[in-house]
């Protein structure tokens, strides 16, 4: 009986399938069915493995005849192994040539299998086991009486079973190989056929698109739109939404091309959100409700610190909260008169509106001593502070009432300086002959409104409580005037 033969019927007889004999060998199931078919042999490496999976001794396995043994319970040892096959080899005085002519293989072989770079499979170890006249039990366990020469017995068999083996292949290769030629002459002949018949549709291709010019163009011309439209409806963007408060402070959602998010608006304790901004410090565009996406985006959450505590102070809180917003909105607005006073510098002052633009500066500055009444009247800028004064007075009395002194006294401080800024009238304006302001007395009249404005500026905030605003309107009042005193620009 062949070594196939043996494994399958052993594996039948104990109920096993050839995934249990794979899953016991460590190998695939597609290797246990070519050793049962007969197309390859398990190596040396995978006899113990495979002599307890089948419960019979590797003598059993490897030349059908049982010797008693047990199955083999060690692990394959390839160096101890190979150096067992070498010791055998020396007993029966045989050189490498001489064993190789005797298995028909070549001695390169030989010299591997005895040197653990390569292991003989189980048929090429039956004739071994013959040719140095040891059982494959011996020759697992390497166990053999080494003490007296043993004389080689000759394998007769070996050469024509070598030769089954490879005749066994090459049947295999010659029908891969005349299947693969058959494949290609009919490959040939269709495209040979073909050949002919795609140069005649060419022809009719090229006079048909000759004839359709102008059909094919706007063909083009549409096909052209059709895919511009695709890729930007296809084109998705990411938009990323930073907010310092958030249990994560950066989010991002995948938005498709000209679709508009809907924005959410946080709140958090002690806070006020004031939108979504494409600047971390707020300067930028601000967006409440939606966005629509064009391209990678990213918008910061912006708050502003509550000036008090609603919850502590109850009503009162929200009337002085809400005389804070109007001051902040009027810092606003005081900003904006700054940067109209300040565009003066850089205009050409032509003799026909000199004087108004005169006035007009020196109104914002505070001057009540000016020429043209009717500029101070629409821009309101010389009772300016006054009405940011009204609100501090005010919020001062709701203090007072709800007992807060050190806010009534912050608050008080700043009304006074309200006033006594609407009150300081500076004179000594001039031109000189050419009708135009000097640049020294540019310089000096900028440097006076930041130094007049600044501290008033600062003492409004400090009595609101910006200390836990990200940027107070002083803040940026500095960020914006405080070193900008190039009258070239």
């Amino acid at each position: 009986m062949e070594i196939h033969e043996i494994i399958r019927q052993r594996r039948k007889e104990l109920g096993k399938t050839q995934q249990d004999i794979a899953s016991e060998c460590n190998i695939s199931f597609q290797s246990v069915g070519k050793w049962e078919r007969g197309d390859s042999f398990p190596g040396a490496d995978k006899m113990p493995a495979l002599s307890r999976a089948l419960q019979v001794s590797v003598s059993v396995l490897i030349t059908g005849e049982d010797d008693g043994a047990p199955p083999l319970s060690s692990d394959f040892d390839a160096s101890r192994f190979a150096a067992f096959l070498a010791s055998l080899r020396t007993r029966c005085k045989l050189t490498q040539s001489e064993v190789a002519k005797q298995l028909y293989v070549n001695q390169s072989t030989v010299a591997k299998w005895e040197n653990a770079k390569l292991l003989p499979d189980a048929a090429t170890l039956k004739d071994l086991c013959a040719l140095y006249a040891v059982t494959p039990t011996e020759l697992f366990s390497l166990k053999a009486d080494m003490s007296s020469p043993v004389t080689a017995r000759p394998i007769g068999d070996a050469r024509s079973a070598r030769i089954w083996r490879l005749l066994k292949r090459w049947k295999l290769a010659t029908a891969i190989v005349t299947c693969l030629l058959v494949a290609f002459i009919v490959l040939s002949a269709v495209s040979f056929t073909q050949n002919a018949s795609l140069l005649d549709y060419k022809n009719k291709y090229e006079t048909t698109v000759a004839e359709n010019k102008d059909i094919v163009e706007k063909y083009n011309d549409i096909a052209a739109k059709y895919e511009t439209l695709v890729k930007e409806t296809n084109t998705v963007y990411t938009l990323a939404l930073v907010d310092d408060f958030a249990d994560q402070r950066v989010s991002t959602s995948k938005v498709s091309n000209k679709d508009y998010f809907l924005l959410s608006s946080p709140s958090k304790d002690g806070y006020v959100f004031k939108g979504w901004n494409t600047a971390e410090d707020g300067s930028g565009e601000c967006f409440e409700k939606q966005i629509q996406i064009t391209s990678d985006k990213t918008v910061y959450a912006i708050w502003q610190a509550v000036w008090l505590d609603e919850r502590v102070y109850g009503e009162n809180a929200v009337e002085i909260n809400d005389l804070f917003m109007k001051i902040e909105a009027d810092f606003d607005k005081l900003f904006g008169y700054f940067a109209y006073f300040r565009s003066y510098f850089s205009n050409p002052f032509d003799e026909f509106s000199l004087n108004e633009q005169f006035d007009t500066a020196a109104s914002i500055y505070g001057c009540f001593d000016t020429v043209n009444t009717e500029i101070d009247l629409e821009y309101h800028v010389r009772y300016y502070p006054l009405y940011i004064c009204s609100y501090l007075d005010e919020a001062g009395e709701i203090a007072k009432t709800a007992g807060l002194e050190d806010l009534a006294t912050a608050l008080a401080e700043a009304s006074a300086a309200a006033h006594k800024l609407s009150c300081n009238a500076t004179t000594g304006y001039y031109y000189d002959e050419t009708r135009q302001w000097s640049d020294e007395y540019k310089k000096q009249l900028r440097e006076d409104y930041f130094n007049d404005y600044a501290p008033f500026i600062k003492t409004i905030c400090d009595a609101m409580g910006y200390s836990d605003a990200k940027e107070s309107p002083y803040d940026a009042f500095v960020r914006a005037y405080g070193s900008e005193f190039d009258i070239s620009e």
